[in-house]
């Protein structure tokens, strides 16, 4: 385990996460990143306008642990708390996690020894979909990506469309980002309910060049098909799609057909 006086001002990891009405399941979250075997990190949380008492949960971690950072602002969407967590941040290296989900406890640990060469632009990890109904779980599912170096921005694109039909190209949060990437070119999601997580890894792949593909499991994802923005109608919903097929073919036109 990395000792506190490692510790530089400069922290290894920001850990962005949205906060919204989550007052039940936060503290969990909250203490899967705080509990990790690897300590050298900020945990920014964006409170996005919560009415409960998510709120008065921050308050009281951020007392507890001055690793853990807050700031509330007007509800606005996911997108747009990632983007404010994103200004705060002040890591090399930058993830996301969801205000309902877990972090296993040497998910930091392995990221940083796949980031010991410090030429990796990107890490794509496995992990484990928790299908829900409710509180229920009715189902799990391991996404598992293959183990593989890619050494070039050319062949990272030939394995753009690889990647994405093995459902491991669209959500941030099985990702590990240079925040130094993300600030010098502006990245940030969109302001939209749907495919704002696809749109903003499509943005970060222009400038990708050594990418790890990773098998370890690193994010267990809980979605509840009932509640999910993901299945909920949005007037923009195909918009959205459209500009992020737009985006792609502007990304790399090696698989157009597949795409």
């Amino acid at each position: 385990m990395k000792g506190l006086s490692e510790m530089e001002n400069t922290p290894f990891f920001s850990v962005v996460m949205p906060a919204y009405n989550c007052e039940d399941t936060v503290g969990m979250t909250i203490d899967s990143v705080l509990n990790q075997s690897f300590i050298d990190l900020e945990l920014i949380i964006v409170n996005d306008g919560s009415t409960d008492n998510t709120q008065q949960v921050l308050e009281r971690y951020h007392s507890e642990d001055s690793r853990v950072k807050f700031k509330t602002i007007r509800n606005g969407g996911p997108g747009n708390a990632r983007n404010k967590g994103i200004e705060l941040a002040t890591g090399q290296y930058l993830l996301f996690v969801d205000s309902d989900d877990v972090m296993k406890d040497d998910t930091l640990e392995v990221y940083a020894d796949h980031v010991k060469d410090e030429k990796i632009d990107l890490v794509i990890s496995s992990y484990n979909m928790n299908v829900l109904d409710g509180e229920e779980l009715v189902d799990t599912r391991l996404v598992k990506a293959p183990n593989q170096l890619i050494e070039t921005h050319d062949d990272f694109l030939d394995n753009v469309y690889p990647l994405m039909n093995k459902q491991l190209m669209y959500v941030a949060w099985n990702k590990l980002f240079k925040l130094d990437i993300i600030k010098k070119y502006g990245i940030k999601f969109p302001p939209y309910n749907s495919c704002e997580d696809r749109l903003f890894n499509i943005r970060y792949f222009k400038y990708v060049e050594a990418c790890k593909v990773v098998s370890d499991v690193l994010y267990d994802y809980s979605f509840d098909g009932k509640n999910s923005l993901t299945n909920k109608y949005f007037d923009n919903k195909f918009d959205t799609f459209v500009e992020f097929y737009r985006e792609l073919l502007a990304l790399t036109k090696k698989h157009e057909k597949g795409f």
